[in-house]
């Protein structure tokens, strides 16, 4: 079994030598969905957002935005390792925010679909948050942006709420002056700009779920001529967790008699 950025196809033909491979070989000990999920780019992404640029730490208020996506719920649970005193998220149904609460153990999590989400975000943090770990942006982050505390660290790590579409959006960021009256930095980051950081975020996600301190959520769909559903499910906010397409089971080779 091989990880790596492939096509949606059921069979591609890759050389070792290809220098654009990122293929790695699958440990034995390691559940396939785990591998797509937490030990993916989706835990990887979170581990480096959220522990290496974040950096909460004792005292800290967080705010996570999609906190029922597979990053954001991931980013959360890192923050409260790391010893965040408040972990707040984001989600649009009652069952994801109950599930962000009562499973992912955010301390709240806010019906961003509110038309008073800017007093949530006021109440659910007096003071401001200290760091924001954005996968929305749009009017979600702008809000954000306006219920900082002095020195807060945004990190941006989507912009869902654009679809990623090339037109200009109807309303862009007002409040960014916050970034100056309250000292803050705002940052944008790929993953795989981290790539060194790789073994040691695996190496700590895969402690924390077996300590029992990390958990996630898959959302499975079946069949490869399902792909363009299961693509749009992730823009329509449809998916709890980890967005996963069953392609297959694999047909693994018998070890020698």
């Amino acid at each position: 079994m091989v990880l790596g950025s492939l096509g949606w196809q059921a069979f591609c033909t890759v050389t070792p030598d290809d220098p654009a491979s990122d293929i790695e070989r699958l440990s034995p000990d390691v559940d396939s969905k785990l591998a797509l999920n937490v030990l993916g780019v989706t835990g990887l992404t979170a581990y480096v957002g959220m522990h290496d640029l974040c950096r909460p730490e004792s005292g800290c208020r967080v705010l996570v935005t999609a906190a029922a996506g597979a990053t954001g719920s991931i980013a959360g649970q890192i923050a409260r390792i790391m010893g965040a005193d408040l972990v707040v998220g984001t989600a649009g149904s009652p069952e994801k925010r109950a599930w962000v609460t009562d499973v992912a153990g955010f301390d709240d999590c806010l019906d961003y679909r509110d038309e008073k989400i800017f007093r949530l975000l006021r109440d659910a943090a007096r003071g401001g948050f200290h760091v924001v770990f954005d996968n929305v942006g749009g009017t979600l982050l702008d809000n954000a942006l306006a219920n900082i505390a002095v020195g807060a660290r945004i990190v941006l790590c989507g912009s869902i709420s654009t679809g990623y579409r090339p037109e200009r959006p109807e309303v862009g960021l007002r409040n960014y002056q916050f970034l100056t009256t309250k000292r803050a930095t705002m940052q944008g980051f790929i993953v795989r700009d981290h790539a060194e950081r790789f073994p040691a975020a695996r190496a700590d996600l895969r402690r924390w779920v077996d300590e029992g301190r990390l958990t996630s959520a898959e959302d499975m769909v079946e069949g490869l001529g399902r792909a363009p559903v299961t693509l749009q499910r992730l823009f329509d906010g449809e998916n709890l967790g980890k967005q996963l397409l069953h392609v297959a089971d694999p047909e693994l080779p018998r070890p020698p008699a």
